[in-house]
């Protein structure tokens, strides 16, 4: 029998090599309120790995008494966040926690994510959507993670004395938004294409549209957009449709043949094909895997 884990220690990991990609000096940590295993195991893992690339870590650690409000702990954020080398890029061991922090950030007038990157986790998306800006974040397997303990709890109701083993579920990765999205130069009408695509690329969205918006021909459009990404506005629908098509493929409630709608792909054989010519696999396969 096995007790369902939802894989902490991975989940810092997935936070940390997203970081890692903005290409900083110096990393932060904002814990919990207090001491729970699942903090430590995000803690150290996300020293782990950024240490391992020879990065400076830095670690805020909330108060118990701070819990229940948010006056004295966005004075000792704000505090904490002047003090921090700059550039930094800052894990929230959950969207509650990252979102103070980014609060406090914005409030002090730091450039997010070029002064301070933020990335949380469990992905709520109360939280991510509605922040300014929107939040980045680690997104748990929450299903499986409840699919097992459900399959426990009846093990266990059939049979009290049975043994229990833990059993690990990883994330099933990361969603990006605009806290970790970093570019050399500033177009903000190529941020703002960035973020329609990544809220409306599962809905149907098409290029033709992302280009309309902007307030240029689309030619000139296109190459704006290319020039600060490194590929076409077809190839951003593309990917965050197949990194949407991923997602599903990890859970095992969602069936094969919903997962083209669900994830903005014309059909089931176009997804296939696609997803055939970048990873090598079929759906199935992948799934299997």
């Amino acid at each position: 029998m096995h007790w369902p884990l939802a894989g902490g220690a991975q989940i810092a990991r997935v936070a940390a090599k997203k970081l890692l990609r903005l290409d900083f000096n110096d990393y932060a940590l904002v814990g919990w309120f207090s001491h729970a295993y699942w903090m430590l195991d995000k803690l150290e893992a996300f020293k782990s790995v950024l240490e391992l690339h020879g990065k400076r870590v830095h670690v805020f650690e909330p108060e118990a008494g701070e819990r229940g409000g948010t006056t004295a702990l966005q004075r000792r954020l704000r505090a904490w966040l002047r003090r921090l080398p700059k550039p930094c890029g800052i894990f929230g061991v959950n969207d509650y926690v990252a979102e103070r922090a980014l609060s406090a950030a914005v409030a002090l007038g730091y450039a997010v994510p070029e002064e301070l990157a933020f990335v949380g986790a469990d992905n709520d998306e109360i939280i991510c959507e509605t922040t300014r800006p929107s939040m980045t974040s680690v997104l748990p397997d929450f299903k499986t993670t409840g699919y097992i303990a459900a399959e426990l709890l009846a093990k266990r109701i059939d049979d009290p004395a049975s043994p229990a083993v833990l059993s690990v579920v990883h994330p099933l990765g990361i969603v990006r938004r605009q806290s970790t999205r970093l570019f050399k130069r500033s177009d903000a009408d190529v941020q703002a294409a960035l973020e329609l695509i990544r809220r409306k690329a599962a809905d149907g969205l098409r290029a033709r549209d992302v280009l309309a918006a902007f307030p240029c021909s689309r030619r000139h459009a296109e190459i704006r957009f290319r020039s600060l990404t490194g590929r076409s506005v077809l190839e951003e629908i593309q990917d965050v449709r197949f990194a949407r098509a991923m997602e599903f493929l990890k859970s095992p409630n969602v069936a094969i043949g919903a997962i083209a709608g669900r994830s903005g792909w014309p059909s089931e054989l176009v997804l296939e094909r696609f997803v055939k010519k970048r990873t090598g696999k079929t759906l199935s396969e992948i799934r299997r895997a």
